[in-house]
């Protein structure tokens, strides 16, 4: 990684370090680092002329990948509040996540207007320059992103430079990038692990390569020179199915999956191609990644990367370090979730032995059944062994004789029946624990499924109907 400070405008560096050099590819177009700050500063120019200033909140949602991407770059030159919103919600949901953030600004390409805030224009091909950067504060609020709510309302986690900066400089322990690398932005800037890439990629002077093709990877892998990229496991899944996805016809080297468990069988798979994988544990409110495993030396826990701490309290872990989040954003202020001692509960249950991270799932997400503690991540990676199961979610259906009872949502290759599910889940898990149901699980638009709707489907279908 380039040497930078916590108080240097990465992308400016970048530009006088290595200004020939590209930065950024989209499809056939390519732009240099220098040509990249000069759309930047063009952008933040005009952003001024139109009323942001430090710290004022700006939403922004729609499909076009480079002018979202100026946005984030441009928080760090303007000190605005980076805010992307999910394109893909409807506009009554849009609304409602802007009024949360008390959005003052917004931008959209699509023909949807907020009622909240104002809207603006920027044309980054403008010949239009403002002043360089002025210093850098490196813990005021720069950048909002919504958590996933798959367990609950989305909350909106606020992050400063200082979180970007040290998230960045924690992967690089694990997966090596430098200014020869490229990694594909597969993720969106909604997500923080979208966030994340192109920070990463700034600061080590490599290129970020925009996906074209709207979660269909392999296209994109097949027409650049991608050496990293970041997927979910249905991402992994179908690219497995590839004959070309092979690590001597590409020029990728790195996987990193997130989001959600993935198939052992899969990651097995990619390893015996040729690539380097490797998973994480991470959180909106600790900036992405927290703990990495890299699966191709065979680790079998996460490593705690560095800036990150961890410990466990009361079976929980606890977290806190230099990428822990300012907080969440509720009423016009920052309310700080820490505990008085500065540690964050993650809500997750886990194990730590030395720097190894064991995760047992989240503790919200246990219930009951006959007297029986139930933790639904067990019997989803109990399922995920399964070799035609892709996708697997476990949420509790109200029983009358047990209280609760475990149903399966699971995404499979080819149709399974109860039975079979059965038996092969009886070879890992107590007879309490296997499912009393098991249904397809639905499409969804997010990077992964939402626990509390499936667990509202779940409540609406018979035990009796509809399974596999």
């Amino acid at each position: 990684m380039s040497t930078h400070s916590l108080s240097t405008h990465a992308l400016q560096q970048q530009s006088q370090l290595r200004p020939e050099h590209i930065a950024l590819s989209i499809g056939q177009q390519h732009v240099s680092y220098q040509q990249l700050y000069a759309m930047v500063k063009a952008t933040a120019e005009q952003l001024r002329l139109q009323g942001l200033t430090k710290g004022s909140r700006l939403c922004c949602f729609g499909e076009d990948p480079l002018r979202m991407l100026l946005l984030q770059l441009a928080s760090l030159e303007l000190g605005y509040i980076f805010c992307p919103l999910n394109h893909h919600h409807p506009l009554s949901q849009l609304q409602a996540l802007s009024a949360t953030v008390e959005c003052q600004f917004y931008w959209s390409n699509l023909d949807l207007s907020l009622n909240q805030g104002k809207r603006v224009e920027f044309n980054p091909h403008q010949a239009l320059s403002g002043s360089d950067a002025g210093e850098l504060d490196s813990e005021a609020p720069m950048s909002m992103v919504f958590t996933s709510g798959s367990s609950g309302p989305s909350k909106a986690v606020v992050h400063c430079w200082r979180n970007h900066y040290y998230s960045a400089q924690g992967s690089q322990a694990m997966i090596p990038l430098n200014h020869q690398d490229q990694w594909l932005l597969s993720l969106p800037l909604y997500h923080i692990g979208g966030q994340a890439i192109v920070w990463r990629c700034i600061l080590a002077g490599a290129r970020i390569v925009i996906a074209q093709n709207k979660g269909r990877v392999f296209p994109d892998l097949l027409a650049s020179a991608t050496t990293h990229v970041s997927l979910v496991p249905t991402q992994l899944y179908r690219l497995l199915t590839q004959a070309k996805f092979w690590a001597h016809s590409l020029k990728l080297k790195h996987i990193l999956i997130g989001g959600a468990a993935c198939n052992e069988s899969l990651l097995e798979q990619a390893i015996s191609r040729g690539f380097h994988v490797y998973s994480s544990y991470g959180s909106s409110e600790m900036s992405s990644q927290i703990a990495t495993r890299h699966h191709s030396l065979g680790q079998n826990s996460y490593q705690i990367l560095p800036h990150r701490r961890a410990k466990i309290h009361q079976g929980e872990i606890y977290l806190r370090g230099k990428t822990l989040f300012l907080g969440y954003w509720k009423n016009g202020e920052i309310l700080k979730a820490c505990e008085p001692d500065g540690w964050f509960n993650s809500g997750d249950r886990g194990l730590i032995e030395g720097a190894h991270l064991y995760t047992l799932g989240r503790s919200n997400n246990m219930f009951i059944c006959a007297g029986e503690n139930i933790q639904p991540e067990e019997i989803e990676l109990a399922l995920l062994q399964h070799p035609q199961i892709n996708q697997a979610v476990v949420v509790a259906q109200q029983n009358s004789e047990y209280g609760q009872c475990p149903v399966a949502f699971i995404k499979a290759e080819q149709k399974l029946d109860k039975q079979q599910l059965d038996l092969f889940l009886r070879q890992q898990l107590a007879a309490i624990k296997l499912p009393i149901a098991y249904f397809d699980l639905p499409a969804h638009n997010s990077l992964k499924p939402s626990r509390s709707e499936l667990s509202k489907l779940a409540n609406h279908k018979s035990s009796c109907c509809d399974q596999c």
